[in-house]
């Protein structure tokens, strides 16, 4: 379990860091992640997809000094993890979750039009990411 001094100290990283994880998060939302499976979706026109948004997080893992493992279950659908090892015999921190979304649904129910424009406007971000 957390101290209150880990969880402040956690805390005041990510205040510290803001500008850098909306940029990040926005450079994710405009990568077009849309599962090629989802019923309704075009298989092949939104195939690979997945595989630039993980590349794009590999990148920024390898900045971090994370390793990262790449895979294909399916051709062009990569999967990534990412393991930040712990040192002197501390546990080690792994990542591995979905980057993949749902189709984006009519245009004209957007704010914008491009859901995939990770916009912000007034400390919020917009897209489907």
């Amino acid at each position: 379990m957390a101290t209150n001094a880990q969880k402040k100290t956690v805390l005041e990283l990510i205040d510290n860091m803001q500008d850098e994880i909306i940029e990040t998060t926005s450079e994710l939302v405009r990568i077009r992640s849309v599962n090629p499976g989802y019923p309704g979706a075009d298989y092949e026109a939104e195939l690979g997809g997945e595989s630039a948004a993980n590349r794009c997080l590999a990148e920024k893992y390898q900045q971090l000094g994370l390793e990262t493992d790449t895979w294909s279950e399916v051709e062009n659908r990569e999967n990534l993890v990412g393991v930040w090892r712990g040192t002197g015999g501390g546990k080690s921190l792994i990542h591995n979750g979905h980057i993949d979304t749902v189709p984006t649904g009519p245009a004209e129910k957007w704010k914008w039009t491009d859901p995939f424009s990770g916009r912000v406007e007034a400390g919020r971000l917009y897209g489907r990411g």
